[in-house]
């Protein structure tokens, strides 16, 4: 057996701690980048958000659907509607559709970056419908 290698064998006991400790540092490290976080999000419906009846909110990950949320408003949808949701660290595509009163649909996509600090605030709201008015 070479000398050196006797001397660290021999060392093993009192270098085990040491290299226990590094090993949990850096597994709890990539864990840590992985685990869900809790990020508010308000989506911001616009000047025609009292004509949304339903919102179909989706985030998506590498084309991978992760959460799904289905709100529904009868007597229409707030301007603003914030939630609270866990997602790993990454990047992600936030697809929002809707539904308006009179039948007709809209969807919206954007995106987003977790972790993230604050409110993350999406503009997705339906586009205002112009009313023509009538010619005498």
């Amino acid at each position: 057996m070479h000398p050196s290698f006797a001397r660290a064998w021999a060392q093993r006991k009192k270098a085990a701690p040491l290299v226990m400790g590094a090993a949990v540092l850096v597994i709890g490290r990539q864990w840590q980048d992985h685990a869900p976080t809790q990020l508010a999000v308000e989506l911001d419906l616009g000047p025609a958000h009292s004509e949304a009846t339903r919102l179909e909110v989706s985030y998506l990950a590498e084309g991978e659907l992760v959460r799904h949320v289905s709100l529904r408003y009868p007597e229409g949808a707030p301007a603003s509607v914030r939630q609270r949701v866990e997602l790993a660290q990454g990047r992600y595509r936030v697809l929002v559709e809707g539904e308006l009163r009179d039948g007709g649909t809209w969807a919206r996509e954007r995106r987003l970056e977790a972790p993230a600090a604050g409110t993350i605030r999406l503009s997705c709201g339906p586009e205002p419908r112009i009313t023509a008015g009538t010619d005498r």
